[in-house]
């Protein structure tokens, strides 16, 4: 287990180096976590933790009440955040909490729960936001630090990270300059 955290600690130091896209790295960082269980064995056979593992992603983050619990902290930290508050100020209590829901749905429905998403795209619902990088990275490091407070398993982390990641290009607005072909 150390020599599998020294393993990741340097694939990290690669890629920084390297200067790998984040949704690159999250999609290569998914793929190894998936090996974990193949690269580092349990003591004495198959553990309760390798079956959990084969179970869903929706049933490993806790099903309906843990990516709500998700999302309620990380809806919290993004709400309160000084860069990106402006996406929530002034908007009625109402607007907020049907976006908190369909936030929900939505991380319900992507990772195998049975919640039905009823909401736009994700181009559609982001597009007139005009979401920055910086904007971007900031939720980034709010989803980390969430995935720390809850305590959510390195291979969940990676394969949500993963999935977020290949949303980017849907959420973030690119430059004035890039897009008027600069």
């Amino acid at each position: 287990e150390a020599d599998w955290s020294t393993f990741l600690k340097h694939a990290g130091d690669v890629f920084a180096a390297l200067g790998v896209p984040e949704r690159e790295q999250g999609e290569v960082v998914a793929f190894v976590l998936s090996l974990k269980e193949d690269i580092v064995a349990p003591p004495g056979g198959e553990s309760d933790e390798m079956q959990q593992n084969a179970a869903p992603l929706y049933t490993r983050l806790g099903g309906n009440a843990g990516i709500t619990a998700f999302a309620d902290d990380l809806l919290g930290r993004l709400q309160s955040d000084a860069l990106l508050r402006r996406f929530w100020d002034g908007r009625p209590a109402t607007s907020v909490a049907a976006e908190r829901q369909l936030l929900i749905d939505y991380l319900c429905h992507k990772t195998g729960g049975a919640e039905e998403y009823k909401g736009r795209t994700m181009a559609g619902s982001h597009a007139h936001l005009n979401i920055t990088e910086a904007d971007w990275s900031t939720f980034l490091k709010h989803a980390g630090d969430v995935f720390a407070a809850l305590g959510v398993p390195e291979r969940e982390q990676g394969e949500v990270v993963a999935f977020v990641l290949g949303l980017k290009e849907d959420i973030v607005v690119a430059p004035l300059y890039t897009r008027l072909g600069g």
